[in-house]
């Protein structure tokens, strides 16, 4: 079934013709919520939550977006035997190499084409990349943004989850650590780091020398997805921060992107989506998006047991936002789509059989 949405909000990024993906977040009689290739958009079309859809940008004259989608059944790639026919149609083998190329072009949106494949593969050649699945996913990532080759080795090591500051801190002196996680809430953590470095003895300057390297690829990481506005067109903003929960030694990453209409008037839209992973919670996700004078938060949980607990803060949040100066509000919660890192494409829904048993009556969100 062929669905047309006109979508509001920050929905004015993509070139015309970009094939996209997405899964329907929240909805109510007033419209829905989506995230579509990473974004959060709304749209004034009942929807039902879980849906995935792709299709293709179409732009009007003024900038708007609309999106002509198929309804998926959470299938994100060309069947097998379809790629298969496709490419002996092009003269080339079906191989396992053409054909994990032939899905890295639909899943990142180009055009596929027997020039786009061979480019794809002169690409892998000059990046020395291999096919197997964090290259794939961090090829994804460059495809997708449209980042520039150089961005190709930060984009690994963010797949590989070696930029989480749990990792990056995992080696580090017990001393360091309760020094890093005191700085964290009084001063620079930057600058305490700094500090321990300039102080530290030859074992500890080799445990730290890690983080001395990996931090700022991590800070590299953030600027290369950051783009701020220009003139009409939307800005965006990546972001990672170090997090400790109560009673953890090593840090959690908050990791966000936001999305905000270009301009300057005071009504102007934005979308921000952040993840963290409370320990007794598991992963959420946390989206804020404004439309005008209007507010949409939705909350999206790992465990589906967590729902529950999660509408318990419904009422007190509206109640503040409301003294706030708020008045148009839409407060929804559901499950979070399957995705492996908070960057990565929509995946198939996680098995239920492997979520923790975990089922907390409250919200303990100390940190």
């Amino acid at each position: 079934m062929m669905v047309r949405l006109t979508l509001e909000g920050a929905g004015r990024g993509w070139p015309p013709g970009q094939v996209v993906r997405g899964e329907v977040l929240a909805s109510d009689e007033k419209g829905s919520l989506l995230v579509v290739e990473g974004r959060p958009v709304t749209t004034n079309k009942p929807l039902e939550a879980g849906r995935t859809l792709a299709g293709r940008v179409e732009v009007g004259a003024d900038g708007q977006a609309h999106l002509a989608m198929e309804a998926e059944e959470g299938a994100t790639a060309a069947p097998e035997g379809g790629a298969r026919a496709v490419l002996q149609h092009w003269g080339l083998p079906p191989t396992d190499e053409n054909l994990a190329l032939w899905r890295l072009l639909q899943r990142a949106g180009g055009r596929a084409s027997p020039e786009a494949l061979l480019a794809l593969k002169e690409l892998l050649a000059r990046l020395g990349a291999g096919l197997d699945r964090a290259s794939q996913q961090a090829l994804n990532l460059l495809l997708a943004r449209r980042l520039p080759e150089g961005a190709f080795p930060l984009l690994l090591q963010y797949v590989r989850g070696e930029l989480t500051f749990a990792r990056m801190w995992q080696d580090l002196p017990a001393a360091w650590q309760e020094a890093l996680q005191q700085a964290w809430g009084e001063k620079p953590i930057l600058e305490r780091l700094v500090g321990l470095l300039q102080e530290a003895g030859a074992d500890d300057l080799a445990a730290g020398q890690a983080l001395a390297d990996a931090w700022p690829a991590n800070l590299a990481l953030q600027e290369m997805l950051s783009q701020p506005p220009m003139g009409a067109a939307e800005g965006r903003l990546y972001f990672q921060w170090p997090v400790f929960w109560s009673g953890m030694d090593l840090p959690d990453t908050l990791e966000g992107e936001a999305f905000f209409e270009g301009g300057d008037g005071p009504g102007r839209g934005f979308s921000l989506r952040v993840q963290v992973t409370p320990p007794r919670l598991g992963r959420l996700e946390i989206g804020l998006h404004r439309l005008r004078e209007a507010l949409w938060i939705h909350f999206a949980a790992q465990q589906a047991e967590v729902i529950p607990a999660l509408r318990t803060i419904f009422e007190p949040l509206e109640e503040r936002l409301r003294a706030l100066g708020w008045t148009s509000l839409r407060l929804t919660v559901g499950r979070l789509p399957g995705r492996e890192f908070f960057l990565a494409p929509l995946e198939a829904a996680m098995d239920p059989a492997k979520e923790p048993p975990a089922s907390p009556s409250r919200l303990d969100v100390r940190v």
